[in-house]
């Protein structure tokens, strides 16, 4: 998916959809990119993509967006939803002309009580936020122009348009001449993962050239392996068989180490997870429940942490009887400080009763006290 078109520049596919777990990752995907930033001037980045993740995708837009060398953004079937966000954060954006943005409300889904799902819809309306901010930067239109977009329906926006609109800022000639033009209707009718599968096919393949064969057998140029992958135990003169075998030594051992480097990192962050629930649940006044610890695991191992901390910090300190009705009816925890020398059984049944239950066992005589003052007897 990289290739090297000049010592200064440098192209990159980016196709399919953004994830957690493949080559689309925010991670994975600042790693390559991190590298081609270090060497070359110019990047390049093809694309067609019909979204994915939110948290990956802005990691993905940022990485760009900061990138030190001069990005073009080629779209070259579809940008859609997620990846219309990342689109936007080349400093040159070019669509072919029978190629399409797709625009549409962030979506998600919650398992859980009330507090989750509210907390997953202020998550929602705060990205949808973000998205109206980076569309209105792009455009150079303000944030209430670009609110049409949001109303719960995929908006598909042709070559044209998005040029017009200053989404892309060039127009340039049909990457896949095969395909017949697509209008913005039937865009819709089909969704976006058919419009998006009619163009993969003829960009994922190769078209095979005409040429003779040539008759001379190759040979491998055994020194430039070895050196290049960083072969051991082969030299120039073993056979081609041998240095086959060192390679499929060397990628094995890598994915290995590459899966227990991840399995890591899967550990690190369930710790991460855990820590933090356990820290919320600790907090002064919060009562959480196993199955609300479940769910906001649930929530961290599936949208990621920054997502299960915006739902823990929906998760506010219940007040406590007394603090609701505390000095002033401000409802304080000022009771809890208020001196109660002077009060009565009365007092505390409807300021502090879970104090008046723990007097009982840790001071008898001042409750039998209050006791035989409200009832004028002592329980029988």
């Amino acid at each position: 998916m990289i290739r090297e078109i000049s010592s200064t520049e440098v192209e990159l596919k980016f196709y399919g959809e953004i994830n957690s777990w493949s080559l689309r990752s925010g991670r994975t995907f600042s790693a390559y990119f991190g590298e081609l930033d270090k060497k070359y001037k110019d990047i390049i980045i093809r694309m067609h993509c019909y979204g994915g993740e939110v948290f990956e995708g802005n990691l993905i837009y940022n990485t760009i967006a900061n990138a030190k060398a001069r990005v073009i953004i080629i779209v070259e079937g579809v940008a859609a939803s997620m990846g219309s966000i990342v689109a936007l954060a080349g400093v040159t954006v070019k669509i072919a002309e029978n190629a399409f943005f797709m625009i549409h409300c962030p979506s998600g889904y919650t398992r859980g009580n009330a507090a989750t799902h509210l907390a997953s819809a202020k998550l929602l309306q705060s990205m949808e936020k973000n998205f109206k901010k980076k569309y209105a930067q792009k455009t150079g239109k303000s944030e209430e122009d670009v609110q049409k977009y949001f109303d719960g329906n995929d908006h598909w926006i042709d070559a044209e348009e998005a040029k017009a609109l200053g989404l892309a800022d060039e127009v340039i000639e049909s990457v896949v001449k095969d395909i017949n033009k697509i209008d913005k209707a039937e865009a819709e009718s089909m969704g976006v993962e058919a419009v998006y599968g009619r163009f993969a096919a003829e960009l994922t393949i190769e078209k095979p050239k005409s040429k003779k064969p040539d008759t001379k057998k190759s040979e491998m140029d055994k020194v430039t392996m070895i050196a290049r992958y960083g072969l051991e135990s082969v030299t120039a003169e073993s056979s081609d068989t041998a240095i086959f075998e060192a390679m499929d030594k060397k990628l094995k051992a890598e994915q290995e180490a590459r899966k227990t480097a991840e399995g890591k990192v899967a550990e690190i962050e369930k710790a991460n997870i855990t820590s933090l629930i356990d820290a919320k649940a600790k907090e002064e006044g919060v009562e959480m429940s196993d199955a609300e610890r479940a769910n906001f695991k649930v929530i961290g191992e599936t949208a990621g942490v920054e997502a299960m901390k915006m739902a823990l910090s929906a998760l506010k300190p219940r007040q406590t009887l007394a603090g609701q009705l505390g000095k002033g009816g401000k409802g304080t925890a000022s009771a809890n400080k208020e001196d109660r020398s002077k009060w009565t059984w009365e007092d505390y049944e409807a300021k502090a009763p879970k104090d008046l239950d723990k007097m009982e066992t840790e001071n008898k005589a001042e409750w039998e006290r209050l006791y035989k003052a409200e009832f004028d007897e002592l329980p029988g």
